[in-house]
């Protein structure tokens, strides 16, 4: 929670839901593309990653990449989770904060990095004042 406001929910029930209301799609990747059920679900998976949708052991999965992987690598990943937490890591530093596109990302990128910029009393930068 972030100022009283839940910033992100990884419930296996709601995830389980999204992902119950989207099988259709898996169905018909699955067909489309030859996959097995499993290769359908863990495609779908891995598409609800990048829009930020996560269950516990999504996170898990996450956060186990994300500590043994480089900021680069961190940075550049389709998991929003994972660029959210490179906004925190103290390997990217100020210039490469600055850098960043932030524009383009996801809103919870954005939010991160605006909190990290803020605590590093970077005033003026892009996307720090979406907060």
């Amino acid at each position: 929670m972030i100022d009283g406001e839940e910033v992100w929910s990884m419930c296996d029930i709601v995830f389980m839901r999204i992902e119950y209301e989207r099988r259709e799609h898996s169905a018909s990747l699955a067909r489309e593309q030859g996959l097995t059920p499993m290769e359908a679900q863990r495609v779908e998976n891995i598409q609800l990653a990048s829009e930020g949708l996560l269950n516990v052991r999504g996170f898990h999965v996450a956060l186990e990449t994300f500590c043994n992987s480089s900021p680069e690598e961190n940075l550049a990943s389709t998991n929003v989770l994972i660029r959210s937490l490179a906004m925190f890591d103290r390997r990217v530093g100020k210039r490469r904060l600055q850098a960043i596109d932030i524009d383009s990302e996801h809103e919870k990128v954005r939010l991160f990095h605006a909190l990290r910029c803020e605590a590093e009393g970077m005033v003026g930068v892009a996307g720090s004042e979406n907060r």
